[in-house]
């Protein structure tokens, strides 16, 4: 697979919650996403682009985890690009403030309700995927419960 030219953030909140954030001239909530420059860094990547993109202090997230890296391609187009993804978990709760350009707003939605709001499938397959990891690392963080109750 060529290097990864976006880093994504799966981040949790001792909520239960994830950050989501809307791109300009798109009206889907997807994960937070960073460019990687070439020979850049992912980690460089992901500490100053969790702040770019959610405002939110990056000195208070612990990445858990590597989920891989795959083909990402917008809603509608051919063309992908490879994003390498990053479970983390975080103690803040407070409101998300994006200062990237292109990124409109930011928005915390419970972990059982993610995939019902983001469109692209790849960023769906990977928080399908990980799921149980992220409500384990929730409730380790002090949630109750993050499972939404069985109908």
């Amino acid at each position: 697979m060529a290097d990864a030219t976006k880093v994504g953030f799966l981040v949790v909140n001792p909520e239960g919650k994830v950050p989501l954030v809307y791109e300009a001239g798109n009206d889907r909530l997807s994960l937070p996403k960073s460019d990687v420059e070439p020979g850049g860094d992912h980690e460089d990547v992901l500490h100053e682009g969790y702040e770019e993109e959610t405002g939110l202090d990056p000195d208070q997230v612990v990445v858990a985890s590597y989920a891989g890296t795959f083909i990402r391609r917008h809603v509608g187009l051919e063309e992908g690009h490879p994003t390498s993804y990053y479970l983390g978990r975080t103690s803040e709760v407070g409101r998300l403030s994006p200062r990237a350009a292109g990124i409109v707003s930011g928005h915390w939605v419970r972990l059982d309700s993610v995939r019902g709001v983001i469109q692209n499938p790849v960023d769906k397959m990977v928080v399908a995927d990980n799921l149980p990891l992220l409500h384990a690392m929730a409730v380790d963080l002090g949630a109750g419960e993050t499972r939404d109750a069985e109908a």
